[in-house]
C-alpha cells in the first residue's frame, strides 16, 4: 500500500502523529500474520462478526452493499 501524508507545517506534531500510525500499521500487519497462522491451522475459522468489537467492520460492510445494492438497481431498474 502507499500513502500520501499532508501536514500544516507542524513538524513536531507530524512526526508524533507519522509515528503514532506507523505503530497502528505494525500491530495491525502483526494480527493479520497471527490469524492468517490460525485460519490455515484450524484453530480460528471465519464466522459471524463481533457486534460489540467488530462494529466498525459491520456498519462498513453494510454501507458497502447498500452501495452495491441500490446501484445494482439504478442499472437494472426494477428487475431486482
Amino acid at each position: 500500500m502507499e500513502f500520501d501524508y499532508y501536514y500544516n507545517g507542524e513538524e513536531e506534531a507530524f512526526e508524533k502523529y507519522l509515528k503514532f500510525v506507523q505503530q497502528v500499521a505494525f500491530e495491525d500487519f502483526e494480527l493479520c500474520v497471527a490469524a492468517q497462522k490460525n485460519l490455515q491451522k484450524g484453530v480460528y475459522c471465519e464466522g459471524i462478526l463481533n457486534p460489540v468489537k467488530e462494529s466498525g467492520v459491520i456498519y462498513y460492510q453494510q454501507l458497502v452493499k447498500k452501495l452495491v445494492l441500490d446501484r445494482y438497481k439504478k442499472e437494472k431498474g426494477d428487475e431486482f
